[in-house]
């Protein structure tokens, strides 16, 4: 494999990146703070452990279980006498919440960003890979305009929702950009 090639790169995000794991924590799975501006993540097994132990966990049990429910976790504890100090030991993270909003009529589901076997949030190469081809992609295009037709059907594009809008449209930039079969050099 003489022909590979390894570099080491660290990555300066100057804005939000989320890359989803795929997984989901339901409304009914962690502690919201809106004065503090914080979600707490609970660990299933310190929490099961800690409900048995504070022989709850038939109530707990119904609180799942219920559809019509429009309690959240932190008030659940609450109800339930489960004071704030030893709900916290059941944590695994916090994070903050930044504009969060919480509407009780509304459950919302937090998406979890991907993570490592240890836990830790990561960056797929895969991720990476196509990060770096659309900043190539775009900073190819401001600098060296492809032929107008590319261009025109771009802007004439009729929005068809998130899925596939444009995907016929950057497909054709693309082998104008990066197919250099066809190119002297």
């Amino acid at each position: 494999m003489d022909y590979l090639q390894h570099f080491q790169v660290e990555i300066e995000a100057v804005g939000p990146v989320f890359i989803g794991g795929g997984m989901t924590i339901g409304k009914k799975e962690y502690v919201y703070l809106p004065q503090e501006k914080k979600i707490m993540i609970p660990n299933m097994w310190k929490m099961y452990r800690g409900i048995t132990k504070a022989k709850v966990l038939k109530q707990y049990e119904t609180y799942l279980l219920s559809w019509n429910d429009k309690s959240d976790l932190k008030r659940w504890f609450e109800d339930n006498r489960i004071n704030r100090n030893l709900y916290e030991q059941w944590m695994d993270y916090t994070i903050e919440a930044g504009d969060f909003t919480f509407d009780k009529n509304a459950k919302k589901e937090i998406i979890l960003f991907v993570k490592d076997a240890y836990g830790m949030p990561y960056i797929p190469g895969s991720s990476l890979k196509g990060a770096i081809r659309t900043i190539l992609l775009s900073k190819n295009y401001i600098e060296n305009p492809v032929s107008s037709n590319v261009s025109t059907n771009i802007e004439k594009a009729n929005f068809t929702g998130r899925k596939g809008y444009l995907a016929r449209e950057i497909d054709e930039l693309e082998v104008n950009v990066f197919n250099t079969l066809n190119k002297n050099e």
